[in-house]
């Protein structure tokens, strides 16, 4: 896919990175209309490029005996039009495929070097499952945006690794475009207290003066330039972020692809497999930006 002319907002200025381009992956579910929209505003907001790929069954494009089916440009035609009507006059790359989601967004993320992978969450059965392999086979990070996810708080999981760093770039990224809060979030396991986890609160608003968790948090935030509150939360990692982006309304909540090999580290496979199954929000699950 040749990358499109397009014109940045003026609010970018020439120390900025280049901007951002954005894959689009469409026909996984009933989310295109979100995700589409939700690119659709990361463009004119924040100067992003766009391309779309659009997942066909494979019936669609084999004819009697298995020949491409001569209507193959009036189907690409039909489906420009779906996403010009959502995304109006922006350009955009289409390209129409077959196959599992996973390998081919995998794919064409790769040799369009995309940054950002976006999909929707998906309410059909096996649908998570699926968005889910797109997240783990990714080169890039993947954002899966659920539908009607409007709050601007952003909550940011950390297992408190150096393999969280993309996921705090991302987040002070993000904080800087949409201008919400923002907390960053560390959940250590109650067993690790030497603790019944029974007599535990779930949820601890400020940790002690002077703890050390506490302050690797603020570390971390500091070190990306993010502007947060932290918390120190006890308790599975995956009931805590839930219950904390219901808590604060959020509309993002953005963990790392990857982390330490701990107890409910944040490993794709674990915490943020469950998130992208089953979103409790909008969820970016972040990997470090392709140098080009």
């Amino acid at each position: 896919m040749e990358r499109p002319a397009h014109s940045a907002p003026s609010r970018l200025t020439p120390g900025d990175p280049p901007p951002r381009r954005l894959l689009v992956g469409v026909g996984l579910g009933d989310g295109d209309a979100a995700v589409l929209e939700a690119a659709a505003r990361s463009c004119r907001d924040r100067g992003a490029v766009l391309a779309v790929s659009c997942l066909l069954a494979t019936d669609d494009l084999l004819g009697p005996g298995g020949a491409i089916a001569e209507d193959l440009a009036r189907r690409t035609a039909m489906v420009r039009e779906r996403v010009t009507a959502i995304v109006g006059a922006l350009p955009f790359d289409l390209v129409l495929d077959t196959g599992a989601a996973a390998p081919v967004l995998a794919m064409a993320a790769a040799l369009w070097s995309a940054d950002r992978i976006l999909v929707g969450a998906s309410s059909e059965p096996d649908g998570g499952a699926a968005i889910a392999e797109v997240a783990r086979q990714a080169p890039c990070s993947v954002l899966v945006v659920r539908p009607g996810a409007v709050g601007d708080h952003i909550v940011v999981g950390t297992d408190l690794s150096s393999a969280c760093r993309p996921a705090l770039r991302a987040a002070a990224d993000e904080q800087r475009w949409t201008g919400g809060a923002t907390t960053l979030v560390h959940s250590v396991e109650a067993q690790a207290l030497g603790t019944p986890a029974a007599g535990i609160p779930r949820v601890t608003a400020a940790a002690p003066a002077g703890d050390p968790v506490e302050a690797e948090l603020r570390q971390q935030a500091d070190g990306a330039g993010l502007d947060a509150t932290v918390r120190v939360m006890t308790g599975p990692v995956n009931d805590r972020l839930r219950e904390l982006v219901v808590e604060l309304s959020a509309g993002l909540l953005v963990l790392g692809a990857t982390g330490a090999a701990r107890s409910d580290a944040l490993l794709m496979g674990s915490t943020a497999e469950t998130a992208v199954r089953s979103p409790p929000c909008s969820v970016l699950i972040a990997r470090a930006r392709h140098r080009r």
